[in-house]
Formats: structure tokens, sequence, C-alpha cells
């Protein structure tokens, strides 16, 4: 009997590790015994005749949809890797055609007794594969706009910061650039590109995850096509005072490290390291603080601070914006993030279901003061799946220009 789970466990695993590295080959099966399982169900006698033909038709028909667009995103170079998110998606319609029909007829029924009639003696399969069919367009809309147009709606965030005077007749101009998440050298980064130049900042500064975190269990993470338009788009960089970078949770789970990752010799990468610009004005500290897991960032970032002199103005680049309060306590005067893409998908009112680490706080996106410490987050270039659909909806993608001057009215 011991012999039975452990079988079964074992297949779960091998078809876990496939899906991570090989996801087609999960997709080609479980398709057709998805749409089997949905053929099966719907030939049951109490339904109606054509109800097995009909909501087979459907669900096949969906799945191909899907299956059609996600093909077009690569096709179009625009996004890539779409195996796993259509093993999710058909997962769950699977579970919307078998499950939702009984449950609605159990609905109808209820509140058929509720107004005193009989409960219907056959099961309102047509009607609620309209419904069905009508959810499945709206979302299939969703989709359509969260895929190909949300992610391409590419905004300049200009921020006023109360700073020193670093040049004596203007702000100094400031490029935060993060999450770029770079599949392939397309039409965002060129984009991206484009309006930096047309910016013209004074300096850059980079937070992190330059690839995509969906490719470090496939063989797409340590590809050369996408280290190189990593490479092509950081070689586009350039300002007169610099361009400075630190890594992020991406880069701390793959095996190259990010400088020997982007071969960008314009590009200083600061790993746990402090750097001093001399200005008209003054000078200006940058703290970079490498992203680990270990839970020592916060200790190496203060040890970083006691390099910066007192009373100097000092920028922290770190990945993630969960130091907030060590950032004041250290006396940071700057602090900018990435990490939660504002969470992706902003609703009205309520703001993001889901933001990474800061679930349910205020600092997931944009500006904030704590204590003497601004802090900025960025919503990020580029964006993530985690294994479901790369969509943005109502979080449109960021460059954000800071600009440094005593007299910013800044937060």
């Amino acid at each position: 009997m011991n012999e039975i789970p452990l079988c079964i466990f074992r297949f779960i695993v091998t078809l876990v590790e496939i899906y991570l590295s090989k996801p087609i080959l999960v997709l080609l099966i479980f398709l057709p015994l998805t749409t089997a399982m949905v053929y099966r169900v719907w030939s049951r006698p109490e339904h109606p005749p054509a109800a097995r033909k009909w909501y087979t038709l459907a669900f096949l028909g969906f799945c191909l949809a899907d299956w059609g667009l996600f093909r077009l995103l690569a096709a179009l170079e625009l996004s890539y890797a779409y195996e796993r998110p259509l093993v999710l998606i058909t997962l769950v319609r699977s579970m919307l055609f078998i499950l939702a029909p009984p449950l609605l007829t159990k609905m109808i029924n209820w509140f058929a007794i509720l107004r005193h009639r009989a409960p219907q003696n056959r099961k309102p399969a047509m009607q609620i594969l309209f419904v069905i069919c009508l959810l499945e367009l709206a979302a299939m809309g969703v989709k359509v706009y969260g895929m190909f147009v949300g992610p391409f709606q590419l905004s300049v965030s200009t921020v006023p910061i109360p700073s020193p005077a670093f040049l004596p007749n203007r702000p100094l101009r400031i490029v935060h650039l993060t999450d770029l998440h770079i599949e392939r050298y397309a039409y965002l980064e060129t984009h991206t590109l484009e309006i930096v130049a047309e910016l013209q900042p004074d300096l850059i500064l980079l937070t992190g995850d330059y690839t995509n975190s969906d490719y470090v269990a496939s063989s797409l993470a340590n590809s050369p096509e996408t280290y190189q338009a990593v490479r092509t788009f950081l070689n586009g960089l350039s300002a007169p005072y610099g361009v400075y970078g630190v890594a992020g949770n991406v880069e701390y789970f793959t095996t190259q490290p990010i400088a020997d990752t982007s071969d960008t010799p314009q590009i200083t990468w600061l790993e746990n390291q402090v750097a001093r610009l001399e200005l008209p004005g003054g000078d200006l500290y940058l703290v970079g603080v490498h992203f680990s897991e270990i839970g020592q960032d916060p200790a190496e970032m203060a040890r970083l601070m006691e390099e910066v002199p007192a009373g100097a103005y000092s920028i922290l680049l770190y990945h993630k914006p969960t130091m907030i309060p060590q950032a004041a306590e250290a006396g940071v005067n700057l602090y900018l993030a990435g990490h939660t893409h504002g969470g992706q998908i902003r609703l009205p009112w309520v703001g993001s279901p889901f933001h990474g680490d800061l679930l349910g706080s205020e600092e997931d996106v944009g500006l904030s003061v704590f204590g003497g410490t601004i802090t900025y987050v960025s919503r990020g270039i580029g964006m993530e799946g985690l294994g479901l659909p790369r969509i943005r909806i109502n979080c449109p993608p960021e460059i954000v220009l800071l600009e440094l001057s005593p007299r910013a009215g800044g937060k």
C-alpha cells in the first residue's frame, strides 16, 4: 500500500521537473488530457446530447486561442517563454469547464426553490456554457490589453527632490532604471534608450534585475542571446557623471556575476561599495548594496554609510525597498529601489493586490518619506509572471527622472 503513494509522489516530482525544464512537453500532454476530461464529464446521461460537443469545442477553442496569443507575443518579439503560463491557464480553464456547471446548476435550483418553483430536472447546460463563454471572452480581452498594450505604455515620472545645489544653475538630473527583465533586445528596450537619451541625464542609476527570473530554471536563463541583449541595452546608456548599478534578486540566483554578465566597461557596478562623485556644488555619495538573501544587507548598508562623511548627501541603491527603516536610521538621504513592479496590476481605489515583499504596504510604489529618508520605488521597465502570464494593467512601466536641487518641492 505504501508503494502506491510513493509512485504518485515520484510521478508528480517528475512532472514538475519536466514543467520547469521542458514545459512544452507538459503542455502537449496536458491539453489533450484536459480536453478528454471535459468530453468525458459532459458525456453523462443527465446532460443534453449537444452539451458534450459544444463544451469540448469551446474548451479546446479557448485553449488554442491562448496558444495563438502567446505565439503572437513571440512572433512580434514582445515576450517569450510562454509554455508555463499556458499550462497554468489550461489547468484553471479545465476546472472552470468541469466544476463550474454543477455548481451553477445547484445555485439555479436553489434559487428556484426559494421562488417556490420545482428544481429543473435537466441541467441548463447550454445557458451555463453561454455564461462561461462570456467570462472567457472578458478574460481574453483583459489578457490582450495586459500583454500587448499595458507593458508598452512607457512613461517618464519626473520627481523633484530637495538636495544641495550640486549644479549652480539647474537641478541635477538623475535617471533611475530598474527591473529591466530583458528577454531579447526589442521594441521596449529600444524605446527606453531613445527616451533616456532625450532626457539628457547627468547621472544614470540602475537597481537590479536585468534579465527575467522566469528563465532561471530553464536554459534561457544563461542563453547567449539574453546576455547579448542585456549588453546591447546597457552599452546604450551614458551620462556625463557616469552610470552606476547594483544587482537584484535575479542576479543573486544566477551563476554569473552581473559585471561578467553585462560586460559593459562604462558602467560602475557597486558591490557593497561607496562611490564619491565630485560635482560643482559639492560631493555626492552613492552607496551600492549588493543584494543577497542571507539577511546581512542592512548591516552591510550601515557599514557602508560609515564611509560617508557626516553631513554629506547620500543615495542608497538597493534592489528591494525593504530597508527603509534601517536606511532612515543610518542617515540615508535618498533611497532608490524597484523589485515590486508596482504590482503590475493596480485596481482603482485599492492599489495592487500583490506587490512582492511589501504586501499591504504603502511603500510598494512611488515616493514616500520615512524619518529623514526620501524613498522612490519605481514600477520598473520590464515585468515577470513567475509562471503566470506577464501582464501590466493600470501600472505602466516607468523611467524615473529625479531632479535634485534646493528649490525642489519634494515631500
